[in-house]
């Protein structure tokens, strides 16, 4: 780094790096880096890191404020294809000392201008040689190479990152730039820094970045924002608003509610693949934007966003209802949106809100087993979860349910390993982290605040409406049971009181199951009735008209 300026000298101070940088990811090997030698002056008393640190910013450094190079200053380095490599090694080994956690690294980058080096090659404001000497392509590059090192430093120095006007920078490169990869890997940045806590939450909307983010959003030109801008863009807006009161007003005021009702507006939103993620941005956003501020809630409602978040249900796959059943349960807390739910009918297929939730419900009650009978639950011990019954469940099947455990845990442990942040490798975790809820449980909540007789419904699904209103009691009879198969099992005697709440709460939920079966047997043959009233009357026209003739 001192005395090489041959070709094959950088090529070699280049692979030097690259040992480095590999042995910087190891905790132990790092030590070295940080522990001072024994040096008889203080002058000497400069440890390895520091000594990188020095040649990372001394050109920058040199020129901060100077637009020009003289005889006095000259540039330590050159702009090379082989310097320009050597520029983003060392920065990136740097980058790696500090993702290790270490104080003492932390320390000494803060003590460093390594923070400052990285911003003055972002901002607009900077006249420097230093980042002028750069031809345009080499430029942008090494600017796209800052902003992934500082989007990743900010975890660690945060406090460093806002003391020396990060946010500032960050916040003008993204208004001024026009390329699209140094869009995005600013607001890579900018998402890192979003899910810190209010007061800096507070500091980043304070440099105006939710005008930026807005403006990006309501840009409805696919090659100037493409989708995964705009999906950053939500996700940044979601995590600045999430528990920050203050920025759920400023999203308010800037007039943004009406952009989340726009956004689930998209015809492709449920359906496409390519906007599966970008679905669950969405979602995540009117989570924490809208849901629970009633002013918010107030313009959602009347901007028909109730409407739209159902025929958006209606429509989605699998890995989106759960959200979508949780935003829609969140919103039903606001009493005036029962009206609103009430009001719905599908466009596509003319079914009420309650109808809609029914049909999630049989789904769910298909995915998990359950039998019914001319509409009649069959399994009265288990009447939401047959297939679990553990009493049912061999030895053999027990070891081997453990066995399919540990395989899922093998796969997982794989899949992180291997194209862990990818975007098909996120789909598969939603899908299969959604496939793990009960979507009956959310379709109880949201029916026990709106009413379960609120809309018409056909007999079947009054049938299934006497299930879902007894969803927890079943679902507690169901907990019980399981209680006491493993007692038996552990050969565990609880006490007298406990064994006999412990019958008791099995009974209770049994009879609850018995009159459940009950009313739906009646709905069953009222509706055969029903049916064979219209049935005789049919003939008896038919039969009037031949009389007739």
């Amino acid at each position: 780094m001192k005395q090489g300026y041959k070709l094959e000298d950088k090529c070699l101070r280049n692979e030097i790096l690259i040992l480095l940088n590999y042995l910087m990811r190891d905790e132990k090997a790092l030590l070295y880096f940080v522990d001072k030698p024994q040096a008889h002056s203080i002058q000497q008393q400069t440890n390895f890191l520091e000594v990188l640190l020095f040649y990372a910013t001394i050109d920058e450094v040199t020129f901060y404020n100077e637009p020009i190079r003289t005889n006095q200053l000259k540039a330590f380095f050159g702009t090379t294809s082989e310097d320009l490599e050597f520029k983003k090694l060392i920065w990136s080994g740097i980058l790696t000392a500090v993702q290790s956690g270490n104080q003492a690294v932390l320390e000494a980058v803060k003590e460093s201008p390594f923070i400052i080096t990285l911003l003055l090659y972002i901002d607009p404001l900077a006249n420097s040689y230093a980042v002028n000497r750069w031809s345009p392509p080499q430029k942008k590059e090494i600017q796209l190479h800052c902003l992934g090192i500082l989007g990743n430093a900010i975890v660690y120095l945060k406090d460093d990152f806002y003391e020396k006007n990060g946010l500032f920078c960050l916040t003008k490169f993204l208004t001024n730039t026009q390329e699209l990869d140094h869009k995005e890997r600013c607001l890579k940045a900018f998402n890192n820094a979003s899910e810190f806590e209010q007061n800096y939450k507070i500091k980043i909307c304070d440099e105006g970045v939710m005008d930026n983010l807005i403006e990006f959003l309501q840009n409805e030109n696919d090659n100037d924002n493409p989708l995964k801008i705009k999906e950053l863009c939500f996700s940044i807006i979601s995590n600045l608003c999430k528990e920050c009161n203050k920025n759920k007003k400023l999203f308010r005021q800037k007039g943004a509610v009406e952009l989340m009702v726009n956004a689930l507006k998209n015809p492709n939103l449920g359906t496409s693949a390519r906007y599966a993620l970008y679905a669950v941005s969405v979602l995540d956003c009117l989570w924490n934007t809208i849901l629970g501020n009633r002013k918010s809630e107030a313009i959602f409602l009347d901007s028909e966003g109730l409407y739209v978040l159902l025929e958006f249900l209606e429509t989605c796959d699998d890995m989106h209802k759960k959200l979508t059943l949780s935003c829609l349960s969140y919103l039903m807390e606001n009493p005036k949106a029962i009206p609103y739910f009430c009001d719905w009918n599908s466009p596509k297929t003319m079914i009420n809100s309650t109808q809609l939730l029914v049909k999630i419900y049989v789904a769910e009650d298909q995915r998990f087993g359950v039998k019914y009978s001319d509409g009649i639950v069959t399994n009265k011990l288990r009447p939401l979860n047959p297939q679990n019954d553990p009493s049912l469940r061999s030895p053999n099947q027990q070891g081997d349910h453990k066995t399919k455990h540990m395989k899922s845990l093998r796969i997982q442990q794989e899949d992180l390993e291997s194209d862990v942040g990818s975007e098909a490798y996120l789909v598969r975790r939603i899908t299969e982290k959604s496939a793990e809820y009960d979507l009956r449980a959310i379709v109880f909540a949201i029916l026990y605040r709106t009413g379960f007789d609120k809309n018409e419904l056909l007999p079947n699904e009054k049938q299934m409406v006497e299930v879902i209103q007894l969803y927890p009691h079943f679902k507690i009879g169901e907990i019980w049971r399981e209680i006491k198969y493993d007692l038996e099992q552990d050969k565990i005697k609880p006490t007298s009181d406990d064994y006999h709440w412990l019958m008791t709460s099995i009974e209770e939920s049994e009879e609850l199951v018995m009159n459940c079966m009950n009313t739906q047997g009646l709905i069953a043959r009222e509706f055969r009735k029903v049916q064979e009233e219209e049935l005789t009357k049919f003939y008896d026209i038919i039969r009037s008209n031949k009389l007739t003739k």
